[in-house]
């Protein structure tokens, strides 16, 4: 390799997959990594000097809310996450199956972060959670907003982002717990 667009110098690489562990340079070509090697002699359009920094494969996180301004809780995942090394999140259930289609076309489909998804059980998600600030109440007070057929509908339709159901269940969220059991059924 004569040339690269990026070499990444003197990172600590760790891949566990390919049971790398060392310090060295990364050379990037075309948004793919071309080579890794202990020192590169080659040139680059640009550098950038990792020196006491860890260069690992993209990292994921397993918990976020990012279904921003719809609910209570979301963040811009990629403002909040590239930065940070996290590639691939999972949000937890912000988005039920009457507001998915939102979440997959404004925050899924335009991020650069890869998101993935739980479905919630509640038709709404999280829009109208007392999930944030002690707010009373919950998605699941009125089991009127469980609608098994069409999250089973969505999650089969979405089956490329989403990855499980969430079903939160606390005395705050079900009706004071009465609609606990129910919920989880």
């Amino acid at each position: 390799m004569a040339a690269a667009d990026w070499i990444i110098r003197n990172g600590r690489i760790i891949d566990p997959v390919n049971k790398v562990d060392r310090v060295g340079d990364i050379a990037i070509s075309d948004g793919r990594i071309q080579s890794i090697e202990s020192s590169l002699q080659i040139q680059s359009l640009r550098e950038f000097d990792a020196s006491g920094c860890l260069v690992t494969p993209g990292l994921i996180d397993c918990h976020v809310h990012c279904y921003e301004y719809a609910t209570p809780l979301g963040i811009n995942p990629d403002a909040q996450c590239l930065a940070r090394g996290v590639t691939t999140v999972v949000d937890c259930g912000s988005a039920g199956c009457s507001t998915f289609m939102g979440f997959r076309k404004y925050i899924a489909e335009r991020s650069r972060t890869r998101i993935l998804c739980f479905l919630h059980i509640a038709a709404h998600g999280l829009a109208d959670a007392g999930c944030s600030a002690g707010a009373p109440g919950g998605e699941i007070d009125s089991l009127n907003s469980i609608r098994v057929k069409d999250c089973a509908s969505c999650v089969q339709g979405n089956r490329d982002i989403v990855v499980g159901v969430k079903v939160r269940l606390s005395k705050t969220i079900a009706d004071q717990g009465r609609n606990e059991e129910e919920a989880y059924r």
